[in-house]
């Protein structure tokens, strides 16, 4: 994390998802807090695209939107925890390996370094201090970053909607409130 950082709270992270967000983009949400943040945030219902009832399986489905030829014709955004993307991993290397497919896939990372519908236990991530972003840049990613303010998300989530392939941003945040 960014040394003297003074961190928003996850909801005005999302916001910056939203001043992005065009018409033609769909958002898929994980189980977690960040369902919480983004329906405050104000994402348009009519653009989420489902996510999962179930914690670690938002990534897959995103994929599947974002390879499909259907109702979403921009980007395809896909809001995790830090902790639920522990669970994704494998998806985003799924995803990675099929990158031919996957042209317009974004994966926002929310991370408030705890497990926020469990009593904020810290995540295993934040725990062993594993940069997701770096792991993104591992594989090769067009796009992997950190970023640490809503104005900062929602620059990054335009650069996003400009290059090809997935996209890994990773949100620094305090807990929702």
């Amino acid at each position: 994390m960014k040394e003297g950082a003074k961190l928003q709270r996850m909801q005005e992270m999302v916001a910056g998802l939203v001043e992005a967000l065009s018409p033609e983009d769909g958002v898929c949400l994980d189980l977690g807090d960040n369902v919480l943040a983004a329906m405050i945030a104000g994402v348009p219902r009519e653009q989420c695209i489902g996510g999962t009832g179930a914690l670690g399986g938002a990534v897959s489905v995103a994929i599947g939107h974002a390879v499909a030829n259907d109702s979403i014709k921009g980007e395809v955004f896909c809001v995790v925890g830090d902790g639920g993307f522990g669970l994704h991993l494998n998806s985003l290397v799924t995803a990675y390996m099929n990158r031919h497919l996957v042209k317009r896939l974004t994966i926002i990372v929310l991370n408030d370094m705890g497990w926020g519908m469990t009593g904020r236990q810290r995540t295993t991530p934040s725990a062993l201090g594993v940069d997701y972003a770096a792991f993104g840049r591992s594989l090769g990613l067009p796009m992997s970053k950190n970023v640490y303010s809503r104005e900062e998300l929602r620059e990054a989530c335009l650069e996003a909607k400009k290059t090809l392939g997935i996209k890994l941003i990773v949100a620094y945040c305090a807990p929702l409130k």
